[in-house]
């Protein structure tokens, strides 16, 4: 027997199931979206190696190995070069071999500049003292900065697993 509030019922009990839902997946939906944008733009190449392997899991794993290297390659090469510019700028702070002459140079022209438009302009700061505070807080929220990384890391590796199986079963999804 169909009662005349059952559909009000269904569409309820799904919103109260959907909130738990939610707050379950939320840590994950970083992942899944990066996952789902990823498998939208490769799957040109999946269904050409799907077409020439005849396999869908090798296809996918193909795919997922191709991703890395045009995509997510760069970043870490990026990554690994800045960190060694910011290691060999902090040793030659922390030495005292940094020059920052040029800047407070710049800064007075920019201040002789300025008096011409706003008399009472003045850039009274020293450019080796922001720069030794910037790093001082980098290297006391050292913790902070490696702790998201790690986070990062974490989500992208859930993101290229299910980015291997949205490709691998995408056709169930759609």
């Amino acid at each position: 027997m169909i009662y005349r509030n059952q559909p009000l019922l269904v569409i309820l009990s799904i919103l109260i199931l959907a909130i738990p839902i939610f707050f379950i997946l939320q840590p994950y939906l970083t992942a899944l979206i990066l996952a789902a944008v990823l498998a939208i733009f490769f799957s040109p190449v999946f269904h050409y190696l799907k077409r020439w392997l005849k396999s869908e899991g090798w296809s996918a794993f193909l795919t997922v190995l191709a991703a890395i290297l045009v995509v997510l390659a760069p970043f870490f090469l990026l990554g690994f070069a800045a960190f060694g510019e910011a290691k060999q700028l902090y040793i030659e702070t922390v030495n005292g071999q940094l020059n920052l002459d040029w800047l407070s140079q710049r800064l007075l022209a920019l201040e002789g500049s300025l008096k011409g438009w706003l008399p009472t302009a003045s850039l009274n700061f020293n450019p080796n003292d922001i720069f030794v505070g910037v790093l001082d807080w980098l290297v006391d929220n050292l913790g902070v900065i490696f702790s998201s990384l790690a986070a990062g890391i974490l989500i992208l590796l859930i993101s290229l697993f299910v980015f291997f199986y949205f490709l691998k079963d995408g056709r169930i999804l759609r």
